[in-house]
Parts: structure tokens; sequence; C-alpha cells
């Protein structure tokens, strides 16, 4: 069904509405070799409009490699804080071989409660101190945030 013109001026648009869509690429490397977690440049803010709003998050890390007895570990966090980890063991076999897979992907829907600008993040991290982990090694890595109507 159509909205009327007016419904969307005043914001007042059915539950599960699409208010708002913010995306990002990047083909920016990073490359960690310590276990504590380290941004990456998978950030993107939004800012919605109501605070009883909800945001799809849809993240896909891509060119995932490590080095060594070793796996990756990926975190999404809201601001400073950790929504959830992701990934606790990509690229990971028993030999110390060098090992790369296509890609780790999360979809969340977060409630943020807010109608401050609103930061997400990817941080990664090396499941052993001193081997090579990397993401975006041959591939573009995205975030795409979708405010949702409650």
């Amino acid at each position: 069904a159509k909205l009327k013109d007016d419904a969307i001026a005043t914001g007042d648009l059915p539950a599960g509405s699409v208010i708002q869509v913010v995306s990002m690429n990047t083909s920016q490397g990073t490359t960690s070799t310590t276990s504590a977690w380290q941004d990456t440049d998978i950030t993107l803010a939004i800012t919605p409009s109501a605070s009883s709003s909800k945001v799809l998050i849809i993240v896909n890390v891509s060119g995932i490699q490590k080095t060594g007895n070793n796996y990756l570990g990926l975190n999404l966090l809201i601001g400073s804080t950790s929504l959830t980890v992701f990934e606790t063991q990509a690229a990971y076999n028993t030999t110390t071989n060098e090992n790369s897979v296509g890609s780790s992907s999360i979809h969340l829907l977060n409630s943020p409660s807010t109608t401050s600008a609103t930061t997400y993040k990817v941080q990664i991290r090396s499941g052993s101190d001193g081997s090579d982990v990397k993401i975006n090694y041959g591939g573009d890595s995205s975030m795409t945030l979708m405010e949702i109507a409650a």
C-alpha cells in the first residue's frame, strides 16, 4: 500500500518501515599481531530520527587471512561497547600454513534508544600473539545501517 505524503512528512510510518539507510565500503587492509582488540576502518554512524527506532546492522568482512597456528576474531561495537563477538576462530586450521577464507558476516537488530549520532565499528584480533591476521586481503568489506520504525 502506498503511504500518504503526510505520514512520511510527520514520521508517522508503520512499524517495520525503513526510515533511512547509510552504507560504506573499504578496501583498507588491517593487520593484527596481538590478542588485544584493534579497530578497523569498518566504521559507520547513523543518527536515528526517533529514540524508539531500531537499527539493522549488516556487516561483511572480506579477505580474511591468518599465518601460523592461529585464527582471527571479529567484534562488533556500538561506540566503545561490544555488541557481540561474531567470529571467534576465522581461518583456523591445525597447521602453521597460511590460510585464507572468503568472508564473515553478521546481521543484527539493535535498539540504540537515542536520537544522537551512533557509531558502529568492527575490531579484529589475533588468536595468538606474534602471528599475523589480516582483513581485506584481496577483497572489500562493507557495513550497512538501516533505521527501522518501531
